[in-house]
This record gives C-alpha cells, structure tokens and sequence, in this order.
C-alpha cells in the first residue's frame, strides 16, 4: 500500500465541488446507494494504476443517471486498475475497479479453478472456483473459509463484457445437508464484492473487497485451470487439435500433437505428419502460461500463443496474424499417465 500513498502525494488535492458519481463497476461495499465526487486529478503511473481522490456523497446529493468517476483514456490494449482514495482521510481506500476495454474479450473456459502462486508459479490449497459462462453472463462459485477457518462459499453471478466482470458475492446459509430434502437456504447475505479480469482462457487476476473502517479492505490473487485428469505441463495439452489462421489456412488443419523428448531437456509435443511442434514454458504443475509453436529445424516460431487453456490457444504470428488451437480430441491413455515419455533408446 506504500507504492500507492506515494503516488497520492503527487496528485493535486483540489478539494472544489465537482459532478457527483454514482460507484458504478465499482467495487465499493462501503458506499451503499450513495455516490462519489472526484476530488482533484487523477494520478497514473506505468503500471496500469488510476489513483484519484473522491468524496462520499449522500444518495440525495447523487442525481439520477450519475456514472463512476472517469480516468483517463488508455493506450489500446491496455488495462487499468482504478483506486479512489477518501478525500480527507487520503489512507481510506473508497472504491477500486478494473477496466480493459480495448484487450481481448476472453471467454473463460468453464471448470475448476484455484488460487495460483505467481512465485512459485503453481497452484496453491486457499480458494477453490468454479465458473461458467452462458451467453453474456458469468457465474462464479468460491469455496473457501471465513475468518474462524470454517468451510464456507459464495456464489456471485452478472453481465460479462470486455473480459472484465464485477459482482456481488452472496454468503448463503442454513441450507440442508446433502443427503436431506432439498430446501432453500435460510439467508443470502451480501459478502464481499468481486471483480475479475481473465488474461486468457485459463488464467486471471481476482480482487474481492469488503467492508473494512469506513472504506474497503481489497484482497487479490491469481486463479487458473484446476488440471486434475491429465499430468501437468505441456503434457496436459497433449491430443488432437484443429489449427486455423486468419488468410492462412482455407480450412483448419488437425494436429495430432503427442508427447517426445526434448534434446535440450523436458518434453515437446509434436505431430511429425505436419512437421510442426509445440513448446511451451515449463511450469511445475497446471497449464502453461505460454506456448510457441515451431516448423521442424525451425527457430522462429511460426506463432505464438500467450493465452493458452486446456482447451483453447489464442495467439498471433510475427506479421499480426491471428492463430487458433482448439482441442477436438482428448489425448490418448497413455499420454493421460502422469509419467515421464519413453526414450526412443530404451
């Protein structure tokens, strides 16, 4: 939080009227029907940070129509996190959101996934999710535990738009056991409020913010793809894939990408009927987080895909060029066994 008390030094506290703002895409438990009046100038760095101040404002001080407090305009393909601090108690965090209007819209796969250690860059016991996405909308399911280390979930479910989701986190309660009659659950409180920005199709930043001393306590963590059925790393994307490029390929061509060894260590998959193979960055459990996919005895890659899911790489060539790999077919058995691949000199 020091980085951020810096960079509120540096923004000109005008404390004049300005237009009152509803939070809304805000996360802002605190605010209730009330709105905000950004208070001074917005202060941005090279991090995608937007740190303003703003005054709350009762909800007969807020006319009707009111929208959240404007940052600036973005580079295109950027994105931006956006903090609003309390004009006269600059330490209050008021309200935060994510924006990323002009990136990719991923769509997330539907599944398990888990909160992720960005050091050790593997999946860690803490908060279990589960999401799905239909039509426009996402719902998402947290289970994790409260603060007396109970088991307990949320469920949070809106529009889904631009690869950005913001909702409210519902706590249920009193609900039956699971092999009694089923029944409604006693209460949904609200919980907490939620905002999710997916980096591709198996991976995303979760912010969660709660009421906390007249402002907002904000939690973030990394969440990717649960991989539970197949052994982790490249060969979790092991089977039999389409790929098609834009002003490429008149139709998809099918890979059949199997496990081998590499000379330089680890494992590839390759299809040697396309001569072409796949390589991606060696991670310790779960999807890679980056793929390139190679001509045999070449060194530039043809593409290279940097939103990689267990079903779905998305990625481009150097000249700008869309690519896709789709998976159309599990892998084989023998490529599902989490052992290393069989030399051919054995």
């Amino acid at each position: 939080m020091l980085w951020l008390m810096r960079r509120l030094s540096l923004i000109l506290a005008i404390l004049s009227p300005s237009v009152p703002l509803a939070a809304e895409a805000l996360l802002a438990p605190g605010l209730g029907e009330g709105c905000l009046a950004l208070a001074g100038t917005w202060q941005l760095d090279q991090e995608a940070q937007a740190v303003a101040l703003a005054r709350p404002l009762p909800p007969s001080l807020c006319p009707a129509g009111s929208r959240m407090p404007e940052p600036p305009a973005m580079e295109r393909g950027g994105a931006r996190r956006i903090f609003l601090f309390d004009a006269l108690h600059p330490e209050r965090l008021l309200a935060f959101a994510l924006r990323d209007e002009t990136a990719p819209a991923w769509r997330p796969e539907t599944g398990m996934w888990w909160s992720l250690d960005p050091a050790q860059r593997a999946g860690v016991p803490g908060s279990g999710l589960f999401l799905e996405v239909q039509g426009e909308a996402l719902s998402v399911w947290i289970a994790s535990y409260d603060e007396a280390g109970r088991a307990t979930w949320w469920m949070a479910a809106g529009p889904f738009e631009g690869g950005v989701f913001h909702g409210e986190l519902l706590e249920f309660e009193g609900g039956p056991l699971a092999f009694r009659e089923p029944k409604p659950p006693r209460s949904a409180r609200s919980a907490a409020q939620i905002a999710i920005r997916f980096h591709g199709p198996a991976r995303a930043e979760v912010w969660i913010a709660r009421s906390a001393e007249g402002g907002l306590s904000l939690h973030a963590f990394e969440a990717a793809r649960f991989v539970f059925g197949m052994p982790p790393g490249v060969s979790s994307l092991a089977g039999d894939w389409e790929w098609s490029a834009d002003a490429t390929h008149a139709s998809p061509l099918r890979l059949r990408l199997r496990r081998i060894p590499s000379a330089e260590g680890g494992e590839l998959l390759a299809d040697p009927s396309r001569w072409v193979y796949l390589r991606c960055e060696a991670v310790p459990e779960g999807i890679p987080p980056r793929c390139a996919l190679f001509g045999v005895g070449g060194s530039t890659p043809i593409a290279e895909f940097e939103a990689v899911g267990l079903n779905l790489l998305n990625g481009r060539d150097l000249e700008g060029r869309e690519h896709r790999l789709r998976r159309i077919a599990p892998p084989p058995p023998a490529d599902r066994e989490n052992r290393p691949p069989v030399s051919s000199e054995e």
